[in-house]
């Protein structure tokens, strides 16, 4: 498994996929210019589902 892998499930499949706060590091640290713009949203997502 992933780490700081969550399990998720869609339409009766179950998968793994990134959690929010490591998607935000590995976006931070590629530092491309759309990337810096997805971590302001990704971030502001984050806020709302504390």
């Amino acid at each position: 498994m992933i780490a700081d892998a969550i399990e998720a499930e869609a339409f009766g499949v179950r998968f793994a996929c990134v959690s929010l706060p490591r998607l935000i590091a590995v976006k931070r640290e590629l530092a491309r210019p759309r990337n810096l713009v997805a971590v302001q949203e990704l971030e502001a997502i984050a806020k709302l589902t504390r």
